[in-house]
């Protein structure tokens, strides 16, 4: 946190509104940050899911149930917001290797 800023080359404390404006500051650019996180963390999972469609409309077209394997991977994918630690700390779910003939 900082307390001081130069002036004429000198370290002078902040005055109580300068530490409170800078404290304002700050916390505006962290939400700032967290929220185009989330905003990419949503646009990557929905690119997940959008490259799994295929697999929900093949079983869907053959009146088939969708592999439990994938059905997982789709619903662990749409719980990643609201994962603890979303979103700078995602754990993204493993891509299914089997369960689609």
């Amino acid at each position: 946190m900082t307390t001081h800023k130069m002036v004429n080359g000198k370290k002078v404390k902040l005055t109580p509104e300068e530490q409170s404006s800078y404290n304002v500051k700050q916390a505006l650019a962290e939400d700032a940050a967290t929220s185009i996180a989330a905003t990419d963390a949503r646009r990557m999972r929905n690119k997940y899911l959008a490259d799994c469609d295929w697999v929900v409309l093949r079983h869907a077209e053959r009146g088939e149930s969708i592999p439990i394997e994938w059905g997982e991977y789709r619903e662990a994918l749409r719980d990643v917001p609201y994962q603890d630690g979303f979103p700078l700390n995602i754990k993204w779910p493993a891509k299914p290797t089997k369960g689609v003939v």
